[in-house]
């Protein structure tokens, strides 16, 4: 192969290339010898050149003793040659994936390459952590690769020269034609020798070796031995700061972190080496062979060889930054190199629906949009934001080394083991060219690559590439521009580079205006505290204040105004908004703020009228607005006109055309029409009438704005967003696509197009066609038929909401009700008009003059413009202002009453620890910060709380006289009555319900107009579509309100599985939807609070999530892994194999997309967000439907099917239904009707029910429901709610905010500690009290300080006072050995926090919240206030100061030495099999001594706990019981037994089996009896967080468990829970260890006991019981094990045990395990003198005082760590005699 004549050179050519050969060798030993740990990094010397000599700098620096020879040895080369003889090993014997490469050029064929680099370093970091584990830091392969680094990296640069010289020399036996599969590199043989042996001549130059066989070089070498060399060094590097220190920063384990991460994430993705230019295009020479054997792994590994000598800090802050920017980094290099993949896959996947991209002459496409739009390679940006973690926790780098000895101080000073000081002063920052080289050096790299992918795209694109760099658009055409992009960092031709530049100063400028005026607001803006969105001026009383307050208001207006089409017009063109810069967001927030100002505008407006009018100038005010008005107009037209010509010439401004001249009488005639006067009519004109509607009443020659479209009442930023847009045609075709799916499949479609629909809010209807009176009479004497389009799938019809007569067409009025309401209407057309002009400041001199509207519409100084205006609003008015007017009718001469102030803190019923903890929990789902703005309220409530109350006064409400009619100055805000709405509903005849629900002012006027138009009150066409079907309509009825429903989970879902091992390779398509139901509920309302609850309990069913609406909140939710409701997995092999991707999860982005996709919305936020959705995929959506219509019945405590109507009897009353008309009507006072009411309670009424399976139908009647008495709320259920909602037993409170049930365990599972709570709290409360919050945080003592964290008094106040007396020298002697002589001051939590291990601060936070579950979960009769009792009783001992002797100081003290403990641990085992070194060892024997120390009264050491017993504040302890063990073994506890499932007699469930057998759903026969016993149980048990509902299918096969309840023969007349633990289907197969001992196997008590007996005639002996509650034991059950605790109750729901249940099979075992893994800790202290059986353990002491020791060391290791288990004292019996024992019940010994 000839070389090419003219070669391009790269690196400087063949000079550059002699360079780097020679020069990078020589770089490599100096950047070691320069940054040594010898002197310092640099070494000393370089920092002083002056003075540099070539002895000073061998002696600074680690140079070999044997001078150059020392640089490699015969010993490091072989054990170098032994790691790559390795990796030869692995690379053979590991399973590899052997896959093909790109085509070769010449021959178009591909290589074959091997990869398993992955699995092969996985072994040798596997095998160097065994060896770490065994030897520590002085790990052989650790020290050797230290000790040896500069002969490792000399040997790695000979071997680099002996490679490359190999290939090098090789490359010339590459044959023409390429036979063997071998090229050359196209730029690699120029010719020149050392230009091409540097860059490589030969592409993929391979070798044969024996047993190893083909071996590819530069694959082989760029990802074995470099990377996981790299990786060696770092842990190296760890050890050795390790041996320096004795301990492992944080900063040199987030390097290694993110670097070991790096490294094999890339070795795992193996497979993308072969696109990588690397392999395609590059020769192996000396830069890839050096880069791979000494650059990455010598070099990378600088940052960690740095820290090994001087250690730095970061923090738990320092370690988070640093791991966001790699997360970034990684981020945008992954995701930006995925979104390349996919689109060179699939160039037309969803994904880039909402992308543009160029076609290129090649039939390829390139991808402008998403990440591509941004850069034209924005994932070397990721990849080199990915390299900056390697270098910044090296902070300002440098440090110098000083002898041991050196004095020196400073707070960076660090001290090494053998003495040696290390200090950053006068080194750093020059160490930085050090720890940043590598960051540097690869940001050249990448800038390098670059720009050789640059000069390979336009090689390969030509034109089309410059076309991809160029961003421009033409202002003519809106075309991209297609000259070449040489300006502006190559985006822009010279032309629009110059015009890009000049938008931007504009718009600069205009910015620069806009903050010039809030930099300079008026007085008033500047001095206000009230934001501008809420402020109504009413503290202004001025007029010239106000006036300049206005002005200021117009003036910004209309400046942000010309920013934002200026900012619009520079982002079109130039830089669009779809590359996601955050322009768009920036516009949002203008045009957001635009609104705010516009609406302060009118306020202030009006509020300038008030005042004005106040003082009596309203006349001369009026005359001067409106002058001012028109002046201002002109100005603004002719600057908009002048700015639109200077983006677009041939663009002419001209918003609104003028009307013809002299057409007056036609706006008066079309007012008149309107407001239903007589309308004086020409004869010309009167000859020929015609149809009264929007064309004829108009004039004309006054066509219809084009663009003008009714507007919604709020939210109109989408509507201006999409004004102007060129492109719509192109983009309606998408939209229409929406259009037409439904469910999630539009959710999906929304996802990946990035398009919404535009229009998020209601239309308006079409108010053009003006009714005249008589056709309204017609109408309503008539009846009209309905509008059914939206009504779709099963309809009842004949039923008394929808008899047959109105089915489809609206009842008629009688005469009388007609006149009535016309008569009405009348007047309120009069009062809309009133309030219209009221509206238009312009028109309010002649309105107030006039005392008519006819007066009004005469009067000449209304100009024809104003009555043009006026004619529009008049002829379209919104439902607003129609509203408002049917309120000021029904309100007359009186106000709106005040209005409660709404409290805003209406979680009040939560602490702020229960709020962190909720927020905590789902701050990943909350729409809002509403955390963040509780706590700022709470903070200015108790701060600012007189201010506050000052603000919340109401303004004063006005009337004001228009044309001679008194109406209010503003708008209802109270609910309308039921005639207002039947007013509005005959007048808005075009509208439907959805529009009137946003003119609701609360949720019972909702609820009422729902109900009224479910008894079709309302005689309006379109309401009847608000119900859609049947299945909605009963929701609805039921007080839930749907705005999403996708119940196709059947019909979307799918699994497609081909393949096996005789059909070719297994392929799988898996798709899994679930049913969704998306609706609203009352907020804070008993019906809501029971039903959320009662589907929380139904988890095996279904998920619910709740969000507030008026905070934003997520109140509950599923965990993460349960938020899906669209999932697939396809790909090859085994479908287990794969994992699921998540496509829709329900979230905030989900509540985003459905909000966007609701047709109506509430004018208030009293109401939830609550999403239902199935747990188990692709099932009918009937299930999920007919759980919440039966679960609404229950939390509506309907009984029976005519209980339905039961909530609605007030409204039903008050109705009465024509049986001629069927119109449905108001009763009027005085008449004597039958009501509807009087009809559903008429006993002759009929109620079915119509169950729907499938398109099975099947109808039973009410009298039938006797054979399913789970149907409807019954005495299970009652007794179920008595211990779910307990205070609504004692409160029939109307507002109860719903709540996740709290308990011990759920505030640990929040993933934020109580006590960590609490500490906040603290802060807060300082806070609010104007203190330091740290400070008053370091000094908070909570109330559990003394139970948890601290130490006990009498504890601090004993030891004092022995220390104090003269201490005996073996005393002593005894407190120093045992570390008690100092151990007598409490940390406080803020200390701890500090200081201790965090693990160690968990498990000891989170076993007093366990506890509170344990106990809170016992059943057991009055057990709890005995055990309360107790812990009463031990805090007031320990927390007494101490008075009298110290001997038990010293009895404690003895028992730790005894048992080889200190009191003085500073370290933590995390292992929990352990229970000891931590640091509350002294407060957990002190409280052991304090228990069992009371029943030893004649023990000495025993004085003060039997003092405190016998003192009168104890005698109510004293007389419970517990020291009277004869009395207390004659009475059984009222207890189930403990046996388990396994050791039940088969008999016990020959009952539940017979039952078990019927045909129907056990469910829906199970006895009430055994219901009645087991739902409180289990409602208790779920209260305390024992069980809770389980991710599991209600299912026999899928639950292991079945409840039941029986009873036993020692409680004849009680039933209780068992759950029968039947493998009916054998999928839990249970293995039992082989350490498993059957009960009967267990030692006995009594003839242990005995035989001590018979060895020591004063022997005592003591039975403990650990405490377990009669259902389960206190022993935690692994997340993974809970599936074999899981049961179904009564009705079906799944459940499962947090705890170890006595039911399950073999729970005796985990009781007798746990127990004895404690005891034996301590096997060789206690010998024979302790045994147990289960949880009972038998002690024995040859005197009082023996027992006593043993009793308390006992004690303290079965309550010590994890703080868990507790000794029973109540079923103990300590102290006792031999007799004693056998005259105990067996059960007390079992």
């Amino acid at each position: 192969m000839k070389a090419p004549k003219t070669p391009e050179y790269e690196f400087g050519g063949p000079i550059g290339a002699t360079g780097i050969v020679f020069g990078l060798p020589i770089l490599m030993q100096l950047l070691y010898l320069g940054c040594n740990d010898v002197s310092g990094c640099p070494t000393p010397a370089l920092l002083e050149p002056r003075t540099l000599t070539w002895q000073k700098f061998k002696e600074q620096t680690p140079w070999p003793k044997e001078g150059i020879w020392g640089f490699m040895s015969w010993e490091v080369t072989g054990w170098l040659f032994a790691y790559y003889f390795l990796s030869l090993v692995l690379y053979q014997v590991l399973p590899a994936q052997e896959v093909y490469g790109t085509k070769l050029r010449e021959s178009g064929k591909a290589l074959k390459y091997r990869f398993n680099s992955f699995s092969s370093s996985v072994v040798q970091l596997v095998a160097c952590a065994v060896g770490t584990y065994i030897y520590g830091a002085e790990f052989p392969v650790w020290t050797f690769m230290t000790t040896n680094y500069i002969q490792l990296l000399t040997t790695s640069t000979v071997l680099t020269f002996i490679v490359s010289l190999y290939v090098y020399i090789g490359s010339f036996s590459v044959k023409k034609g390429n036979p063997e599969l071998r090229e050359l590199a196209r730029g690699g043989h120029t010719g020149r020798i050392i230009y091409d042996f540097f860059i490589g001549r030969e592409l993929n130059p391979r070798v044969t070796l024996p047993i190893f066989g083909e071996i590819d070089i530069k694959s082989w070498l760029e990802m074995r031995t470099a990377l996981t060399g790299w990786i060696l060094f770092n842990c190296a590097f760890i050890a050795q700061q390790y041996r320096n220190y004795g301990y492992v920063s944080d900063s040199i384990l987030v390097i290694a972190t993110v670097q070991a991460y790096y490294v094999l994430e890339g070795q795992y993705s193996e497979l993308g080496l072969l696109s990588m230019m690397d392999i395609t295009q590059d020769g192996l020479g000396f830069m890839l062979t050096w880069g791979n054997m000494v650059w990455v792994p010598f070099l990378y590994s600088t940052q960690c060889r740095y820290l090994s000598l001087y250690p730095v800090h970061l923090g738990p802050l320092g370690v988070s930054a640093i791991a966001t920017v790699f997360a970034i980094g990684l981020y945008i290099f992954r995701s930006s190199n995925n979104q390349k993949a996919l689109f060179r896959k699939d160039p037309n996947h969803p994904a880039f629906g909402n992308m543009t991209f160029i076609q290129t002459k090649r039939g390829t496409k390139l991808l402008t949009g998403g990440w591509w739009g941004m850069a034209r390679h924005i994932n070397y940006f990721g990849d080199w934001l990915q390299s900056l973690p390697f270098s910044l926790p090296t902070k300002f780098a440098g440090y110098v080394i000083l002898p041991a000895g050196s004095a020196v101080a400073g707070n960076e000073v660090v001290k090494m083991l053998d003495g040696r000081l290390v200090t950053p002063d006068g080194a750093a920052p020059w160490g930085m060219l050090f720890t940043y080289f590598y960051s540097a050096w690869f940001g050249f790299l990448l800038i390098h690559r670059e720009r050789r992918d640059d000069a390979a795209c336009i090689e390969k694109y030509g034109k089309d590439w410059d076309e991809y760099k160029s961003k421009a658009l033409r202002f003519a055409d809106q075309q991209r521009c297609t000259e070449e992009a040489t300006h502006a960092n190559e985006l822009f031709c010279l032309l629009h580079a110059r015009q890009a530049h000049g938008l931007y100063i504009g718009y600069k400028r205009r910015n620069a205006q806009l903050d010039a005026l809030d930099e300079n607001p008026p007085d008033y803006l500047a001095g206000t505290h009230i934001p501008l969105a809420n402020d109504d001026f009413d503290s202004v009383d001025d007029r010239k204040e106000m006036e300049e307050i206005i002005d200021h208001l117009h003036v910004k207006w209309n400046t942000l105004n010309r920013v934002i089409e200026a900012r619009r017009k520079h982002h079109a063109h130039f830089y669009s908004i779809s590359y996601d810069y955050g322009h768009q967001a920036y516009i949002d927030k203008l045009v957001s703020h635009r609104h705010i100002v516009l609406l302060a505008l009118g306020r202030a407006r009006k509020r300038l009228i008030a005042i004005l009018y106040k003082k009596e100038q309203w006349y001369s005010w009026v005359r001067d607005a409106q002058d001012d008005e028109e002046l201002c107009r002109e100005k603004e037209q002719k600057k908009l006109k002048q700015e639109a010509a200077l983006f677009k010439h041939d663009e002419a401004w001209d918003p609104i055309e003028d009307m013809e001249d002299e057409q007056r009488h036609r706006y008066i005639d079309l007012i008149k029409h309107f407001l239903w006067m007589e309308v004086e009519v020409d004869e010309a004109t009167a000859e020929k009438p015609a149809p009264i509607d929007a064309s004829s009443s108009k004039p004309a020659e006054e066509p219809a704005p084009a663009e003008e479209a009714p507007a919604p009442t709020k939210k109109l930023k989408n509507k201006k967003k999409n004004k102007g847009k060129t492109n719509a045609a192109a983009n309606s075709s998408p939209l229409e696509e929406l259009q037409n799916l439904l469910g999630q499949k539009k959710l999906l479609a929304m996802q990946a197009s990035g398009k919404h629909s535009t229009e998020t809010e209601l239309k308006e209807p079409d108010k053009k066609n003006i009714e005249t009176e008589e056709e309204m009479r017609k109408r309503l004497s008539q009846g009209v038929k309905k509008n059914l389009d939206n009504v779709s799938g099963m309809q009842l019809v004949g039923t008394i909401e929808n008899p047959h007569e109105t089915w489809d067409k609206t009842a008629p009025m009688e005469d009388d009700e007609i006149d009535e309401l016309i008569r009405d209407i009348r007047e309120i057309k009069l009062l809309l008009f009133c309030r219209l002009v009221l509206l238009q400041a312009s028109l309010l001199p002649a309105a107030l003059r006039a005392t008519t509207v006819q007066e009004f519409l005469d009067d000449t100084s209304v100009t024809e413009a104003d009555l043009r205006d006026l004619c529009l609003k008049v002829s379209e008015p919104t439902l607003q202002d129609i509203r408002d007017a049917c309120a000021d009718f029904a309100c007359g001469d009186n106000a709106d009453d005040d209005l409660p102030v709404e409290d805003d803190d209406d979680d009040d019923d939560e602490t702020m620890e229960q709020l962190l903890q909720g927020d905590k929990r789902y701050h990943h789902l909350h729409t809002d910060d509403w955390f963040k703005e509780r706590v700022i309220k709470e903070v200015e409530r108790r701060r600012f709380f007189k201010k506050k109350t000052k603000k919340m006064k109401r303004q004063r409400k006005t009337k004001v006289k228009i044309c001679g009619k008194s109406i209010w100055n503003h708008a209802s805000e109270n609910a309308m009555s039921r005639d207002g709405w039947l007013q509005f509903s005959v007048m808005a005849k075009d509208c439907d319900l959805k529009h009137a629900i946003q003119l609701c002012r609360n949720w019972s006027e909702f609820s009422d107009l729902n109900l009224l138009t479910l008894w079709q009150y309302f005689p309006a066409s379109n309401w009847t579509s608000w119900g859609q079907d049947r299945f909605m309509q009963q929701l609805q009825q039921l007080g839930f309100f749907p705005y999403f429903t996708d119940f196709d989970a059947d019909k979307y879902s799918h699994h497609h599985q081909i393949g096996g091992r005789s059909q070719g390779r297994r392929q799988h398509d898996i798709v899994e939807t679930r049913n969704i139901l998306v609706g609203n509920m009352k907020r804070n309302d008993p019906v809501t609070r029971r039903f959320l609850q009662y589907l929380l309990m139904r988890r095996g069913e279904l998920l619910v999530m709740v969000r507030d609406g008026k905070t934003g909140r997520v109140i509950t939710a599923p965990d993460d892994e349960q938020l899906w409701t669209y999932r697939k997995k396809q790909g090859l092999g085994r479908a287990s194999k794969n994992d699921w991707f998540n496509i829709l999860e329900v979230g905030p982005d989900f509540m985003k997309l459905t909000d966007i996709l609701r047709e109506w919305r509430f004018g208030f936020d009293d109401y939830y967000d609550v999403f239902i959705w199935d747990f188990v995929p692709g099932e009918p959506h009937m299930d999920l439907y007919n759980i919440v219509v039966m679960e609404l019945r229950n939390a509506w405590r309907m009984r029976t099917p005519r209980d339905m109507y039961v909530h609605m009897e007030s409204l039903l009353r008050s109705l009465h239904r024509n049986e001629k008309t069927m119109r449905t009507r108001q009763i009027k006072p005085g008449e004597n009707l039958k009501s509807l009411w009087d009809t559903i309670a008429d006993e002759r009424s009929e109620f079915r029910l119509f169950d729907v399976s499938n398109k099975k139908v099947t109808m039973r009647k009410d009298t039938e429901l006797a054979e399913s008495p789970y149907m409807f709320y019954n005495k299970a259920n009652e007794v179920e709610d008595a211990i779910l909602f307990p205070d609504e037993l004692t409160s029939d409170k109307k507002s109860v905010a719903f709540r996740e049930i709290r308990n011990g365990v759920a505030s640990i599972e929040d993933g934020i500690l109580p006590s960590t709570a609490r500490h906040f709290v603290k802060g807060l409360e300082a806070i609010n009290k104007g203190k330091n919050p740290m400070q008053a945080m370091r000094m908070a003592k909570h109330e559990d300080q003394d139970n948890i964290w601290g130490l006990p008094k009498v504890w601090e106040t004993a030891l004092l006072q022995a220390r104090s007396d003269k201490l005996k020298k073996a005393q002593k002697a005894l407190l120093q050995r045992t570390g008690l002589l100092h151990a007598y001051k409490t940390l406080s939590y803020d200390r701890r926090l500090e200081e201790s291990d965090p693990m160690e601060m968990m498990e000891r936070d989170r076993a007093f919240s366990f506890k509170e579950s344990f106990h809170a979960g016992d059943l057991e009769p009055g057990y709890n206030a005995k055990y309360n009792l107790l812990q009463e009783t031990l805090r007031a001992m320990l927390k007494t100061p101490h008075v009298g002797s110290t001997d038990w100081i010293f009895f404690i003290a003895e028992i730790l030495e005894w048992l080889d403990l200190r009191g003085d641990y500073d370290d933590y085992v995390q292992d929990p099999q352990y229970p000891w070194p931590h640091s509350f060892i002294v407060q957990d024997i002190v409280q052991a001594f304090a228990m069992i120390a009371m029943f030893f009264p004649r023990s000495d050491v025993a004085k003060l706990p039997t003092m405190f017993v016998n003192s009168s504040q104890c005698d109510e302890f004293r007389k419970s019981g517990v020291f009277d063990p004869k009395e207390r073994s004659k009475v059984r506890p009222d207890r189930r037994t403990r046996t388990s499932y396994k050791f039940r007699d088969k008999e016990f469930w020959k009952e539940w089996k017979e039952f078990y057998k019927t045909e129907r759903y056990f469910g829906d026969v199970y006895p009430m009896e055994w219901s009645l016993t087991v739902r409180p149980i289990i409602a208790h048990l779920y209260q305390a967080g024992v069980i809770a509902p389980a991710y599991m299918q209600n299912h026999p096969e899928v639950v292991l468990g079945m409840v039941t309840a029986n009873k036993e023969p020692h409680r004849p007349e009680k039933l209780d829970l068992f759950i029968n633990y039947q493998d009916q289907y054998g999928n839990f197969p249970m293995t039992y260890p082989p350490t498993f001992v059957d009960p009967s196997k267990w030692p006995q008590v009594i003839p242990t006991a005995r035989t001590f007996s018979s060895k020591h005639p004063t022997a005592r002996f003591a039975v403990l019981r650990l405490w377990s509650a009669p259902h389960y034991y206190p022993f935690m059950v692994g997340m993974f094990n809970r599936r074999n605790t899981s049961f179904l109750d009564s009705r079906g729901r799944s459940w499962e045990w947090k705890f170890v249940p006595k039911d399950m099979p073999g729970s005796e075992f985990s009781a007798h395990h746990t127990t004895g893994k404690r005891l034996d800790v301590l096997k060789d202290k206690f010998g024979d003198r302790v045994v147990h059986r289960g949880d009972l353990i038998l002690v024995m002491g040859v005197d009082e005082d023996d027992l006593l020791r043993f009793c308390t060391a006992v004690t303290f290791a079965m309550q010590t760590k994890p703080w868990l288990r507790e000794i029973d004292l109540w079923k103990s019996f300590i102290n006792v005699d031999f007799e004693f024992l056998p005259d105990l019940e067996s059960f007390w010994l079992d």
